[in-house]
């Protein structure tokens, strides 16, 4: 044992000596290191923030200069900190917490490498990053693949700080191939170059179908570009379909020499805008709800209804009420159905010529309702161009009837509750011609999420609001026979009604 330690002490001994005569020496990081870079005061201004102040950097032995990276970031609008998880140095936006919209940087200064994180997917970068007195500091290159422009006057000792970001607007529809083709191309482009920010909107939301019209306005696009997708907006040109494999590329490369993107979106705005365009909306669906619900079809079969159930107005109220929600719930349901169906036909292709369609329908509904109204001022309501077929009528007629048999039953609110969901869908040949241009106007304007399920809701609510009104009304005292004359008296208002509905919702059509 002795013997094995002696030979240990004798080997390390020797080490030792062979380090003293060696030329090069083993060293390690030590402060001693970091002062003997040459320190030197600069004077730096943000362009983008319009500050200034003074930073110290400092000069390796092969002249790179290393600059403070948490000055440097911070009067750029990113925030430096250490991330609680892995202990390194992150950068982040202050606005959206996604830097430059890709990700959390992550400045490694004992890694010495730049990486940014896009979801679960890390991208690393090179940059010679070091660690001086506690602090992080990096090159000029660690900044521009932040999108930060560092220019060094070594003259004047002057640092200039502006953003090098390369900004586009991608517009795309969730339905589209193309698109999808597209967006794995721009991924690899995002990887390819850090500082390119491509700003992205799904035209199936609202105020990002909005926000494309404007983008159309502002680079003057003839009519059969506009509203495309996919399309992306570099520079002042726009890219639209397979150009954008084709010459995104070459624009990125070309960027400084033309006029930056226009970035038209701004994040407050959008949220005001879009609560605001949800109030508006809301108050379409209850007015266009209500008016359809005032459609003589409607109100003489609820009327037919109502004379049978006179007999106790308790049951009236009852089944009356079961009705009412029946046909509240088979019209939110096709009305969903129209609406899934429609959303899923990418309508970007062919929007103008839908829009022509639509602008067509509603003229011809509205010269229809204006013919009504003079047929119904002259009282000849059975030669009436909108209403339902007469096998139709006799067939809820009969329905009702044979209702009416259990309506003093346990069930008999269940069975009214059938009868209105089916008396409904045959009614849609009659009153859905308002709700089906109101669908097919919020597929085209982009509506998403849950927007679309409570504007249904609402316009479902609605239309039976006028047949609530009218049970209330009988339920009250008011006969049956006097309110039927009453709304005879009151056609042609209705009809004219509805032709203006039309006419405003072409005139919506064509200057929207």
């Amino acid at each position: 044992m002795k013997k094995k330690v002696v030979i240990m002490l004798l080997a390390l001994f020797g080490m030792c000596m062979l380090g003293s005569f060696s030329h090069e020496p083993i060293r390690s990081c030590t402060k001693e290191d970091e002062k003997s870079y040459e320190s030197q005061s600069y004077t730096w201004k943000n362009q983008m923030s319009n500050t200034s102040g003074t930073v110290t950097g400092y000069k390796k032995e092969d002249g790179t200069l290393l600059l403070p990276v948490k000055e440097i970031v911070e009067s750029s609008g990113y925030v430096m900190e250490e991330c609680p998880r892995c202990g390194k140095d992150e950068v982040y936006c202050k606005e959206d917490e996604d830097a430059a919209g890709k990700g959390h940087y992550f400045v490694n200064w004992y890694q010495a490498l730049l990486s940014y994180s896009v979801s679960d997917q890390t991208v690393e970068l090179s940059a010679a990053n070091e660690k001086i007195d506690g602090k992080t500091y990096g090159p000029v290159d660690l900044f521009l693949n932040m999108g930060l422009n560092v220019n060094v006057e070594e003259e004047k000792k002057v640092i200039t700080v502006s953003s090098n970001l390369i900004e586009a607007a991608y517009f795309y529809s969730s339905t589209c191939d193309t698109c999808e083709k597209t967006e794995k191309f721009l991924r690899e482009l995002e990887q390819k170059y850090p500082n390119l920010n491509i700003h992205k909107y799904n035209i199936y939301e609202v105020e990002n179908y909005d926000l494309l019209v404007e983008y159309g306005k502002v680079y003057q696009l003839s009519e059969e570009k506009k509203g495309f997708t996919p399309s992306l907006f570099i520079s002042d040109e726009v890219l639209i379909g397979a150009e954008i494999e084709h010459k995104l590329e070459e624009k990125v490369k070309d960027y400084s020499e033309g006029p930056a993107t226009t970035i038209l979106n701004d994040a407050e705005q959008e949220s005001t805008l879009e609560g605001k365009n949800v109030w508006v909306q809301l108050a379409a669906a209850v007015g266009l709800g209500f008016v359809n619900g005032l459609s003589p079809c409607s109100l003489s079969i609820f009327l037919f209804l109502l004379s049978l159930l006179l007999v106790s107005k308790e049951q009236m109220m009852r089944c009356g009420m079961s009705f009412l929600a029946g046909k509240t719930v088979m019209f939110f349901l096709l009305g969903t159905i129209l609406y899934n169906v429609m959303n899923s036909i990418n309508m970007t292709a062919f929007s103008r010529w839908m829009n022509v369609a639509m602008i067509v329908f509603a003229v011809c509904f509205a010269l229809l309702n204006l013919l009504d109204f003079f047929k119904a001022r002259a009282e000849k309501y059975g030669d009436m161009n909108l209403q339902l077929p007469k096998k139709v009528k006799k067939m809820n007629y009969a329905m009702l009837k044979w209702g009416n048999q259990f309506s003093a039953a346990k069930w008999g609110a269940v069975i009214l509750f059938g009868i209105g969901m089916i008396v409904s869908t045959g009614e849609f040949l009659c009153t859905g011609q308002i709700y089906l241009s109101s669908i097919v106007i919020m597929v085209q304007k982009g509506t998403d999420g849950m927007i679309p399920t409570l504007l249904l809701a609402v316009y479902s609510i609605s239309f039976v609001l006028p047949l609530l009104i009218l049970m209330i009304v009988v339920y009250f005292g008011k006969k049956v026979f006097g309110m039927s004359e009453a709304v005879l008296e009151k056609i042609p208002w209705i009809k004219l009604i509805s032709a203006v509905l039309f006419v405003g919702m072409a005139l919506y059509l064509i200057f929207a």
